[in-house]
């Protein structure tokens, strides 16, 4: 005896925007926590920012590590060719914020590492080897395209962590 098919079910279904099972209630404290949720990120620290003080961090260790192992060196060629020094070029346009900023405080020689990084040399011919004048003249030159500096590295900032 073969079986036959029950007759076909004419089943009418209504789609809701609630899910099966869940009472409104419950849909409202979820539509809360996701409200709270997005309010919370948000407003919190994003992951740009959490990777540019990652990078200050590294740019400060290999820093100190650079001026230690060179700091009694007279020939720039040592100096330039220090693995720190060579890693901080390796940052790319991450590094160039980071340089100016300690050029606040210090007389660093980062002409090389700019002139590496960005493949420009500002420096006027009647300035060179005159420390302060030709930061001026890096910082001039920087300064008015430290936006792009800045947003061209955001997307190289992550390679180095």
């Amino acid at each position: 005896m073969i079986a036959t098919p029950p007759p076909a079910t004419n089943y009418n279904y209504t789609y809701t925007t609630s899910s099966i099972g869940v009472s409104r209630e419950a849909e409202f404290v979820e539509s809360n926590r996701k409200k709270r949720e997005a309010y919370f990120l948000s407003s919190s620290i994003t992951a740009k920012e959490v990777l540019e003080v990652q990078l200050k961090l590294h740019f400060d260790q290999l820093k100190k590590k650079w001026l230690d192992e060179t700091m009694f060196y007279s020939n720039p060629n040592k100096i330039y060719q220090n693995p720190n020094y060579l890693k901080i070029i390796s940052l790319g346009k991450g590094a160039i914020p980071l340089i100016l900023e300690d050029w606040k405080t210090s007389n660093n020689h980062w002409f090389h590492a700019l002139n590496v990084i960005t493949g420009e040399n500002p420096v006027k011919p009647e300035n060179r080897g005159r420390i302060k004048l030709m930061k001026k003249d890096w910082i001039e030159f920087i300064e008015p395209r430290l936006s792009l500096y800045v947003y061209n590295a955001s997307r190289r900032i992550s390679e180095h962590f």
